[in-house]
């Protein structure tokens, strides 16, 4: 099962985004696949998504948003099948 910690920073003056995301499986295995990001605004019932691949063990992605996210789901329609820890950090 693909497990991930993970954390993203809202950056104000630049509009974007930045998700960190790390594998922490226990057996060493390291998975390459694609998974969905859903970011929420307030307000809004549908999230922004967009599609990253996860191939390594440290991740790093951006994405320009519209304002301040209220929350950032991995894996918002849950296909894929891995245990997911995202905290935001200021």
């Amino acid at each position: 099962t693909l497990k991930i910690k993970g954390d993203w920073r809202f950056e104000s003056g630049k509009k974007l985004v930045r998700l960190n995301l790390e594998q922490v499986q226990n057996d060493g295995s390291l998975f390459k696949m694609p998974v969905e990001v859903g970011i929420y605004y307030p307000g809004q019932s549908k999230p922004q998504i967009e599609r990253i691949k996860v191939d390594a063990k440290s991740n790093t992605f951006s994405f320009n948003v519209t304002g301040e996210p209220q929350k950032i789901i991995l894996d918002p329609e849950t296909w894929v099948l891995m245990d997911s820890e995202l905290k935001r950090i200021e």
